[in-house]
């Protein structure tokens, strides 16, 4: 399931993009303007943005650039009239991870949505590789650099959630309801922050986590 932001200004076209993705489980969230989008988007996280590119107040493009240059990460699947390589050069260019001309077929849009969520997954196996760590999500064993390092269970889940989308920014809220369940506070996840970085920080070696000051946290490669 995952948190997702449809920004066009077409009334019946977003209420039919609503109401398909709801049934897929997603939690939904609406904007009919470039200016309302970015507001949400900066104060909220969402897993996929659905963005329409000719929008009023601010178009597509500078909503996707604007929020990249914040650091923004959701996915963002473009949506336009327009089928011109031009014209999806530069939404690939601003930003953006997918691009779907109108009239869509809201089965094809599911597809790209679920593909979405699938990237910057890399997985070899039962095992996730980022950089020179190795989690062996069946084993639950870390290694960096071919050494093994101890972490404890609440360690493994936090690195696990970041190596499953490295370079991607998640906030203090985003951790504690996807890793905590609910059940933690800032503190807690800075206090694993610590620790986790002072077991796979060694000497300064890629991959660190960042610091993304009024943003969040990610596993920078």
């Amino acid at each position: 399931m995952a948190k997702i932001l449809i920004v066009d200004d077409e009334a019946d076209l977003r209420s039919s993009v609503r109401d398909w993705l709801a049934m897929d489980g997603h939690r939904i969230e609406e904007a009919t303007d470039g200016s309302e989008a970015l507001e949400l988007m900066q104060a909220s996280e969402f897993d996929v943005v659905v963005l329409d590119l000719m929008l009023p107040k601010i178009n597509g493009f500078e909503v996707c650039r604007t929020y990249r240059r914040a650091g923004g990460s959701a996915r963002i699947l473009m949506l336009t009239a327009k089928d011109s390589i031009s014209d999806k050069q530069d939404g690939f260019e601003c930003g953006a991870d997918d691009y779907l001309v109108k009239p869509i077929n809201l089965q094809e849009l599911s597809i790209r949505v679920r593909a979405l969520m699938r990237r910057s997954i890399v997985v070899a196996g039962a095992q996730l590789v980022v950089g020179d760590l190795v989690l062996d999500t069946a084993t639950h064993r870390l290694f960096k650099g071919g050494e093994e390092v101890k972490l404890v269970a609440q360690e493994l889940a936090l690195l696990e959630f970041f190596m499953r989308e490295p370079n991607r920014v998640f906030s203090a809220e985003t951790l504690i309801r996807q890793v905590w369940r609910g059940q933690s506070s800032p503190s807690t996840v800075r206090t694993h922050i610590k620790t986790l970085r002072q077991k796979i920080e060694r000497d300064g070696t890629s991959p660190q986590i960042e610091t993304i000051q009024k943003l969040g946290y990610c596993l920078r490669v």
